[in-house]
């Protein structure tokens, strides 16, 4: 249990002593006795009675105790972890609290995680007993309260067991001090996904352990083993710990999503960006996502309003974007299409002519869309997609166009990657942009990071033919 759960506990026979939890301790009491939590995971000694000393300071000290110096090597020595620690244990007046309450006692316990207290609280008593963990880090005139206000302060040994421990207390009994204690993680509904450096695969089993049993929505514990190399984006994963239950459940910005983590591609970290892109949407524009995933930007646009049409390769994505676009009582406004994406925009949205301002893009709906926004978040290779806009439109004689507005993410680890970005467009095009934006979307690596690539594709570009000439 991590430190800051209360629990009840009571005093049991140690030698030929007994005593209850709500007797205030006094001078009979300086043997030993022994407290047992009903749990029996905590047992704390209650040892000689604290003495005041000459300035008025109690001075405690925490001593960590491994059995035999075992050093933390298997899952197995986390479960059998065990060391005492030194700590202080105030006696208070029930009707004092609220004094001791507003002098910071509980902010300075409780909230301030260095001085995390146990309570062993009994409603009937008189009194109140508190377990303090770190006696010299509260302030002077909090401990001067507490010298001369409280009914007693003793020294305690308290047995801290692995299950007392945080996440950061248990990391620092297996991390070597030189790599530090932060383990950082995405959570995908109950699941937990790493990216572990390769001077910490030995201690991969632990890391897991660790991650699910101290974040208790978590049932799941991955590691990715490769980055996104197959057509699909899926990863390489291994599992660490817990279920091997890779269908996830989540919310986001209030919509809902279900997917299977080990057979699509998922990124919590670009919600920031699909954000972004909803925040420039109309509601009666037209989205077409060429490599859709599960649906995020589709779902988003269609909860907007906006018609949808998505598209991805990977028939278990397809599967879940209806999934979810009937989770979230949008699937009147999605069309979802499995095909490649060349395919898609040549047999969809050329032979349908939702470019063309005089086409219903969805026959039972009386809807007129300006603007068509086309979403190509492959970052890898979107870039050389590009040319599926030339010649779009070459097939809409004299009627007019809609806006097509387009949003082509990549990666880029130049300095210069507004050059290198610039020479990519034009090998796809085969003309030179003359406006575009390019914004940053995030770091992906210290020197990679991915970027979105936003333009207005020109008219004279979508109305080529396969001759280079204007229709």
């Amino acid at each position: 249990m991590a430190y800051g759960n209360k629990r009840r506990g009571k005093y049991t026979k140690n030698r030929t002593k007994k005593i209850k939890l709500n007797d205030t301790i006094n001078d009979e009491y300086d043997s030993d006795v022994t407290i047992e939590t009903n749990d029996k995971k905590t047992e704390i000694v209650v040892r000689d009675k604290l003495e005041k000393v000459e300035n008025n300071r109690i001075r405690t000290r925490s001593k960590y105790k491994l059995e035999e110096d075992k050093k933390i090597m298997t899952v197995e020595d986390l479960d059998n972890y065990k060391r005492v620690e030194e700590r202080t244990m105030i006696v208070i007046n029930k009707n004092k609290i609220a004094t001791f309450s507003d002098q910071g006692l509980f902010k300075n316990t409780v909230k301030s995680k260095i001085n995390t207290m146990y309570n062993y609280k009994d409603d009937n008593s008189e009194t109140r007993k508190y377990i303090l963990q770190k006696w010299e880090l509260l302030p002077q005139s909090l401990r001067q309260l507490i010298i001369d206000e409280a009914e007693k302060y003793t020294r305690v040994d308290q047995t801290i067991f692995y299950d007392d421990l945080t996440a950061e207390e248990a990391f620092k009994l297996v991390f070597d001090d030189d790599i530090g204690t932060m383990v950082g993680f995405e959570t995908i509904g109950h699941i937990a996904h790493l990216n572990i450096p390769s001077e910490r695969l030995s201690i991969k089993k632990l890391i897991g352990k660790i991650i699910l049993d101290k974040h208790k929505h978590i049932r799941t514990v991955i590691n990715k083993r490769s980055e996104l190399q197959n057509q699909f984006r899926t990863m390489d994963i291994e599992h660490l710990a817990g279920e091997k239950n890779y269908v996830a459940k989540l919310i986001e910005n209030g919509l809902n999503f279900q997917i299977d983590f080990a057979n699509v591609y998922w990124n919590s970290r670009l919600i920031q960006e699909r954000n972004r892109i909803r925040d420039l949407l109309d509601s009666d524009d037209l989205l077409v996502d060429m490599f859709a995933g599960v649906g995020p930007f589709a779902i988003y646009a269609a909860k907007k309003g906006c018609c949808v049409f998505a598209n991805d390769l990977n028939p278990v994505g397809a599967k879940y974007m209806e999934i979810n676009a009937k989770l979230n009582k949008v699937q009147e406004l999605v069309k979802v299409f499995n095909k490649d994406a060349r395919d898609f925009i040549s047999k969809v949205v050329k032979e349908n002519k939702l470019l063309d301002t005089t086409v219903k893009v969805f026959e039972k709906m009386e809807f007129k869309a300006e603007k068509v926004h086309f979403i190509m978040n492959l970052p890898r290779i979107a870039l050389e997609f590009l040319d599926v806009f030339v010649g779009l439109a070459s097939n809409i004689k004299d009627n007019p166009l809609r806006k097509c507005m387009v949003h082509c993410y990549c990666f880029s680890a130049q300095k210069e990657y507004e050059e290198e970005i610039d020479e990519r467009i034009t090998r796809a095009l085969g003309v030179k942009l003359k406006r575009y934006k390019i914004t940053k979307v995030r770091n992906v690596a210290p020197s990679k990071q991915m970027y979105c690539v936003e333009f207005e594709c020109p008219e004279e570009i979508l109305r080529l033919n396969k001759y280079g000439i204007m229709k």
